[in-house]
């Protein structure tokens, strides 16, 4: 650092922290530092809320939906095909499954339904739905011809539980002399899952032998899950897939949820922005700030440029006084943000424990307390965002406080 930066950066100091004839100025710098504090804090408080669901909803989804699906045409020989997909690089495991939207009745009841047919065996390499079923296993699939496992928000719908029978009405309708029939098959409740997230409201599972033959697909397997080694590299792995098999139609969980993550990303953006607009009044009082002190420090600078200053020694004085306030509302609001959004879970649970609430229903939120993920990437683009704008703010008032002229202002 040079002596005439150490000499603007001293000055600057002391036009920041000098409580002489300057109270109102001082008053004004506290607000904006407490306003650049708190914006800086909500901001990686409230990201790091939002990735905690975004992380939670992917984890639970994920638990019952795989990494990705292969659906081909025809496939000649279905184990050798299996074979060369689970030999592809990034490829970890694949399973046989078919599904078919349809309307699920119970009593008087009925619900629309993603019915899934897949194999046991092999389904538990590609997703984690076993470790999920909360009454019932995916055995029972195979020990009960006409079982059916369904997702607890679905079985709380209908009002069926464990052992009930419940109908499937197909998208197949048939007309003879009697009349026309829509074509039904009744299943028994095996099992229920819980997975916390939109899936337990409209996904039952049915064995795959019996799935065929509902749906009339004469046992030809035309669609597969797939499991990659890393759930973010799933879509380029398939796409590698498809290259080298052109025939295969592939797509990720990305895909199948593309809507949902979609408006999580929106939704992050746009808070973003709003708390960016919070911090940006904030550092507007610097200018303000700098403003009036250029006022008030006129004849100061005149004579700081009759001893020999120059406009640009000037510009630093004030902008290192405006960068002063910045970074310190910087570096305390982004150690309080990084403190609180560390222990928000825990704090949240402290509140409920105090006050005897809940903040977070399950049986609204799927979640029974608030996520919560720092992530250090965010907190440095917050900081060197805000920092970006607090400079901006100090270069109109330095510029102005160059352009006095020293006689006038000796004169006056």
């Amino acid at each position: 650092m040079t002596s005439s930066t150490s000499l603007s950066f001293f000055i600057g100091k002391r036009y920041t922290f000098s409580q002489r004839e300057q109270r109102f100025i001082s008053f004004v710098s506290l607000v904006s530092l407490l306003g650049i504090i708190l914006g800086v804090m909500a901001m990686i408080i409230v990201l790091s809320v939002m990735n905690g669901f975004d992380r939670e909803l992917k984890q639970r989804i994920l638990r019952v939906i795989p990494h990705g699906f292969v659906a081909a045409e025809a496939i000649d020989d279905r184990e050798d095909f299996i074979r060369q997909l689970e030999s592809q690089p990034g490829v970890v495991a694949t399973s046989p499954y078919v599904e078919e939207m349809v309307v699920m009745l119970y009593g008087e009841r009925s619900a629309p339904v993603n019915l899934n047919g897949i194999l046991p065996a092999t389904e538990t390499g590609v997703s984690d739905i076993h470790e999920s079923l909360v009454y019932g296993t995916l055995d029972g699939l195979e020990q009960e011809r006409f079982g059916i496992i369904l997702g607890r928000g679905l079985a709380r719908q209908l009002g069926a539980g464990v052992g009930d029978k419940v109908n499937i009405m197909l998208p197949d309708i048939s007309v003879s002399p009697v009349g026309v029939h829509i074509r039904q098959k009744r299943f028994v409740v095996t099992g229920i899952f819980h997975v916390g997230a939109d899936v337990d409201n409209h996904l039952a599972l049915i064995h795959l032998d019996r799935a065929l033959k509902l749906f009339r697909r004469n046992g030809a397997i035309q669609q597969l899950r797939v499991k990659t080694i890393d759930l973010h590299s799933a879509p380029q792995t398939l796409q590698q897939l498809q290259q080298q098999h052109p025939g295969l139609k592939v797509h990720s969980w990305q895909d199948t949820h593309r809507d949902l993550f979609e408006a999580i990303a929106m939704e992050k953006r746009m808070v973003s922005l709003l708390l960016y607009v919070v911090i940006a009044v904030a550092v507007f009082n610097i200018v303000s700030i700098l403003t009036m002190m250029v006022a008030n420090k006129r004849k100061d600078i005149a004579i700081l440029k009759v001893m020999g200053a120059s406009s640009a020694m000037i510009m630093r004085v004030f902008m290192m006084q405006g960068l002063l306030v910045g970074l310190t509302g910087i570096l305390i609001g982004t150690l309080l943000g990084v403190l609180f959004a560390t222990t928000t879970p825990d704090l949240v649970d402290w509140i409920e424990g105090v006050f005897g609430g809940q903040v977070f229903g399950s049986s609204i939120y799927y979640l029974a307390h608030l996520p919560s993920l720092l992530i250090w990437r965010d907190v440095v683009m917050i900081a060197l965002v805000s920092l970006l704008l607090t400079l901006l703010a100090t270069l109109y008032p330095a510029w102005k406080s160059a352009r006095i002229d020293p006689v006038v202002s000796i004169n006056n």
